[in-house]
């Protein structure tokens, strides 16, 4: 006996059908999207960049102690370093009432650009030399069983990290600097003329995976803190009685590990904290709004970096752990941070109004307050130093 006829779809089934499989199919192909660029973020994430941000401009003019500049970094305010092939100076801010891109003070540091040159606008201010600051430094190594500080070239066949000592070796202050993501020990190059003149010595160190240690894989924090307490040990064992940390961006995430997981975090006087990383989340949230993605791509990013990195950054949240803090905080955020939210820091300084002293910076970007407003950060660098117990 032949099966019944089965009645024919009404238009509106088909319809239905018709659209319910395309969107499917959008569905799933938007997932399979979402994925791929949590899968791509994680990885941008954890890998060290190898270069250093830059702003390139074109020398228009150049007089005896002035410089006129055209292109994507002329626009900047403040104090700025220009580099260009075989040498360095110092663009001052503009005069009052004229735009960045008019004539603007220069101090030469090494060499002089000459009209028409291509060169590029940094943060650092400095060159990247420890020399180049003009004070008395040391190569060290960080890690050293003895601790003491030593030249590199006195602890030969030792396994440790390189690090710059400013200052005085046998101090009894001492200021920790813990750079960035992709930076460079010359981040602290702003800082450190203040840190010394107010009598403490400085360590610029580096941790595992960071450019200076050959790049690779970043642990977002969770590894990098155990080689800033290594930084910490060698200060003590050099004679430190009091230590500040300073963390700059992914440094403050670093720094907040420490504070966390360290026995030797007691061991710390005092914080600084400059366009810190205090949670990851906040930070993925922000770069997703301004490339206008789906909200869905923050949480795979999170579990593809998590599969990554062999560490889940949402367990790295600082802002969860800062009732436990005890050192008085410096903190310095820039309102125009492209980088880190600065939302982040409003978060962290209304929940220790009592332990932070917050230098909100207006129209700075990210971790360049000093570049914004020099003497403002100076002044608040060397206060917080001075109010230490």
């Amino acid at each position: 006996m032949a099966a019944p006829a089965l009645p024919a779809p009404r238009p509106a089934q088909v319809a239905a059908r018709v659209l319910w499989r395309a969107g499917s199919v959008a569905a799933a192909a938007a997932a399979a999207g979402a994925g791929a660029t949590g899968w791509w973020a994680s990885r941008a994430l954890t890998t060290t960049p190898s270069t250093i941000r830059r702003w390139p401009v074109t020398v228009r003019a150049v007089g005896t102690d002035w410089v006129s500049l055209r292109g994507p970094g002329a626009a900047l305010a403040g104090t700025w370093g220009l580099w260009w092939p075989g040498g360095y100076a110092r663009v001052l801010p503009a005069p009052a009432d004229e735009p960045e891109t008019a004539e603007r003070p220069l101090t030469p540091i090494e060499g002089r650009p000459h009209a028409g040159a291509r060169a590029e606008m940094c943060a650092y201010a400095w060159p990247d030399r420890p020399d180049s600051l003009g004070l008395p430094w040391t190569d060290v190594l960080v890690g050293h069983p003895v601790g003491a500080a030593k030249a590199v070239g006195d602890q030969a066949g030792v396994a440790g990290r390189r690090a710059w000592l400013f200052g005085r070796p046998d101090n009894r202050d001492w200021v920790l600097f813990v750079h960035g993501r992709g930076s460079r020990r010359a981040q602290a190059f702003r800082a450190l003329p203040s840190v010394v003149a107010a009598g403490w010595t400085g360590l610029a160190v580096t941790y595992r995976g960071a450019v200076e240690e050959g790049g690779g894989r970043n642990g977002m924090g969770a590894r990098e803190w155990v080689d800033v307490e290594a930084a910490v040990r060698f200060a003590r064992d050099a004679g430190a009685d009091r230590i500040v940390l300073v963390g700059f961006s992914m440094g403050g995430a670093i720094v907040g590990e420490l504070l966390h997981r360290s026995s030797l975090a007691p061991a710390v006087d005092g914080v600084v904290l400059e366009a810190p990383v205090l949670d990851w989340s906040l930070v993925l949230r922000h770069h997703a709004r301004r490339m206008r993605l789906p909200r869905v791509v923050v949480p795979l990013t999170l579990a593809a970096t998590h599969l990554r990195a062999g560490s889940d950054p949402r367990e790295l949240d600082q802002l969860r752990r800062v009732d436990a803090w005890t050192a008085p905080v410096l903190l310095v955020h820039g309102t125009h941070d492209p980088v880190v939210p600065v939302a982040s820091s409003d978060l962290l300084a209304e929940a220790r109004p009592d332990l932070i002293t917050y230098l909100r910076a207006p129209g700075a970007g990210h971790v360049s307050a000093w570049n914004a407003d020099r003497d403002g950060y100076e002044a608040a660098l060397t206060g917080f130093l001075t109010s230490l117990p």
